[in-house]
Parts: C-alpha cells; structure tokens; sequence
C-alpha cells in the first residue's frame, strides 16, 4: 500500500486496526532467510486441519486385453490431520505518565506516532521471531513444540519430512565421488515426489565444508584474472549443479533455551522452490504457516491483528496490542526431506 502520511499524535478512536496495519506494511523487517520459503495458509475455522496427501510412487499404466474390463487403480490419497496453532498476545502499554508518548487531548489523551511505531517494530520483531524459530525447529527437530496453558504440545512430521539416503562417503571426503553422489540423491528424490529436487538448506559449518570441495569451489572461485570471482556471495546461497544451496546463519532456541543450528551439523535439508499440485493450499512454497480464523484476529487469519484497548482510566492507559496464532507446516508429504552425514569434520 502507499505510505501514510503519519501524523504527530493520534488519540485512541484514531488508531484503527486499519491504520495500525498501515504501519506494520512501512516496517524494514530484519531479513531470516528460512520465511522467504514459507507461505502463509489461511484458514476458516478456530481449528486448523491439513490436509496430508499420499502419492504413489510408481505409475504405471495397466495392460489389458480389448474386452477385457477395467482395473481399478489406487491414486493419490489423502489424510486428516487436526493441528491447534498457537496463540501469541502481547502489548505496550502508554500511560498518561509518559510524557513524550502521551499528551492531554480535550478531555481525553493523544498517543504519539513516534511511539506507536515503535511498539509496532518491537511487537513484529518478537513475533516474526518466533515464526522463524517455529519453522526451523519444525525442519530440523521433526516436531513443533510450544507451552498451552500447563501442557507442552508437541506437534511430529515424522511422517511429512523423510530421509533420503546418505552418501556412502561425505561429500567432502578426499575419496568421494561427489557428482554421482548427488546424481544419486537427485533420483532419490524425484522417485519420492515426482518432482527433481532444487533447494537445499545447510547451516555455514556445512556450508564451508561443501563449499571447501574443489569440484564446487572451482565453479565460483576465478581460475585466472579475467575470470570473475563470485566466492563473497556464496555466504548466504549459490546455485549448482541445478540447485540453489542456502546456507542458513540465524540459530534458534530449544525448549531449554539453548540456542541450536538452524541445521544439524553435516545435514543438508532437500527439497523445492515450488510445489507442484492443483490444491492451492499447497502448490507453492514448500514451507506454511497456518493460521486460523477467530474473534481475536476480527475472522480474518490473512495476517497479525493489531488495535488498541483501555488498560486503565486512573490514571490513563492505553495499549497497544497484536494478537496472531499459527503453526507451521509441510506443503505436502514428500516434499522435504532431510539428508544426513553428508559432509564430516
């Protein structure tokens, strides 16, 4: 949307949900690089159920005689999978104390522009934190888990992420023969998904291992002084061998608080730019967050709800408060997997 022109304060009927949202579009968010893979899914009900589709693997027609009657075939199936999300509430609060926030307005107060943003970056800071952290932990981990109330939920897609075959050696091994290595994996993959793989994630130890490799590293780095030396952007991603390979920097935190890899040590997680499949839900990015659809966010899960509410009226405050809910999900079954001791130390 086009900028808004800001004004200097607003009192409390002012700051709409609408103009809040205008404010979140303004916002230069810190880059995590794993949410430009995630696409967001809405859903229409408190309860979020996903569909979980089933492919077969082979295809095959079937030969029959002329008069000979038709053979049923078994094709895609599909499965329920009912999935609460979580709920994340917070917000600052302006009191008429804070006198560079809050000033006297008739009989009322005004809220300052300047502080409202303010709340704005902080709340969208913590809360697209914990989208990253929920994803990550969701590709790494196998599961989700987060507190409601006095229960951990965990939420397993053991059965939506896979393996794939390790390499017989690391890649990175001296006597590793690395093309048909990944030649292996790439048919690995295309018989499980009916796609060829051309996205990897990495964390930066496994990505300097990979890149270490000389069949790899000869590819970016110049060969003599009229070739052009493209090393320095390989630290975030590079595309070979018909792959884009993401080295994944930002960690995330486990139920401990201690701070994990984005990807385990020496594992590379497989998957595609874009899923191929006619239901929209999940055609796509490979990644989702779905939110669900409830009084809190006004019934409409297309994105975090802000507004404000009155906290206190001796002495006045006013907060402002963002409200969003999701869980993180697999586009479909087969589609990420994970490949394991590809590289070693």
């Amino acid at each position: 949307m086009a900028r808004q022109k800001i004004k200097e304060f607003y009192t409390p009927e002012e700051l709409t949900p609408e103009l809040l949202n205008g404010m979140t579009d303004e916002l230069e968010y810190r880059p995590r690089a794993i949410l430009n893979f995630v696409d967001p899914v809405s859903h229409d009900s408190e309860k979020i159920e996903l569909d979980i589709l089933i492919q077969p693997v082979d295809r095959f027609a079937n030969i029959v005689g002329f008069a000979d009657s038709s053979i049923k075939t078994e094709g895609r199936k599909t499965e329920k999978a009912y999935r609460s999300p979580f709920h994340v509430k917070n917000y600052e609060g302006f009191k008429a104390t804070d006198s560079k926030m809050v000033q006297r307005s008739g009989n009322s107060y005004a809220i300052s522009a300047d502080g409202v943003r303010m709340s704005t970056e902080m709340q969208e800071d913590r809360r697209m934190n914990l989208m990253h952290w929920s994803v990550l932990s969701m590709i790494n981990d196998k599961q989700f888990t987060y507190q409601d109330g006095d229960f951990l939920i965990t939420v397993p897609f053991t059965e939506d992420i896979g393996n794939l075959t390790s390499p017989t050696l690391p890649l990175n091994n001296s006597s590793a023969t690395i093309f048909p290595y990944i030649l292996a994996m790439k048919n690995e993959y295309l018989r499980q998904s009916g796609q060829a793989p051309n996205l990897v994630f990495m964390n930066a130890l496994t990505g300097g291992r990979f890149i270490g490799i000389p069949e790899v590293n000869a590819a970016f780095v110049a060969q003599q002084s009229s070739d052009p030396d493209s090393s320095n952007s390989m630290f975030e991603s590079f595309t070979w061998n018909g792959i884009t390979w993401v080295i994944l920097h930002e960690e995330y935190p486990d139920l401990a608080g201690a701070l994990q890899a984005p990807i385990s040590d020496n594992r590379m997680i497989v998957t595609v730019s874009n899923v191929l499949d006619p239901n929209s839900q999940v055609a796509g990015k490979p990644f989702k967050v779905h939110r669900a659809s409830n009084a809190l966010n006004a019934n409409n899960p297309t994105r975090a709800y802000y507004d404000t509410f009155e906290v206190s009226n001796d002495p006045f405050e006013i907060g402002h408060r963002m409200y969003d809910n999701w869980i993180p999900g697999i586009a479909k079954r087969n589609v990420v997997f994970h490949w394991n001791t590809v590289t070693e130390a």
